[in-house]
């Protein structure tokens, strides 16, 4: 009897380690995007939460000001549109390692591009000019 416990628990002890149990096949492949609508122009104030986006860009992009309009997070693969203000919406198309992206203002689309993101760094999409400066889109992985 004490054997037969040992074995079926050896048994489940095992089948947690490898991996054993079923799991939603969306939770293994699932990957968490940020995507932050930021206004970029000329001025000295940076949003605390744009810190890494202002040092990614200096020295590269004519921005030195840096305001968080709207930020979402979303699971990766998504089929929904991230809609965010101005009526703009982002469409997400695959995984991080091959994710189309396309950003519209109303109907048309204002940016249609093929990434592969990897790490933590941030993908800096944008150069829409609005009345205020100039939007840019921040896709980062965070899990």
């Amino acid at each position: 009897m004490k054997t037969r416990l040992s074995i079926r628990l050896t048994a489940v002890l095992l089948m947690l380690t490898l991996g054993g149990v079923a799991r939603p096949i969306r939770a293994d492949n699932a990957e968490t995007l940020s995507i932050r609508m930021v206004l970029a122009g000329q001025g000295s104030a940076i949003d605390p939460q744009l810190q890494d986006v202002a040092a990614l860009t200096k020295g590269s992009l004519a921005f030195s000001s840096f305001k968080l309009l709207d930020s979402k997070a979303i699971t990766l693969p998504s089929s929904k549109p991230v809609l965010f203000g101005g009526n703009y919406k982002v469409l997400l198309k695959g995984l991080a390692n091959d994710l189309d992206i396309t950003v519209t203002h109303g109907r048309q689309a204002v940016i249609k591009t093929h990434v592969k993101l990897h790490g933590h760094a941030p993908l800096v999409l944008g150069g829409i000019s609005s009345r205020e400066g100039t939007l840019l889109f921040v896709l980062n992985l965070t899990n």
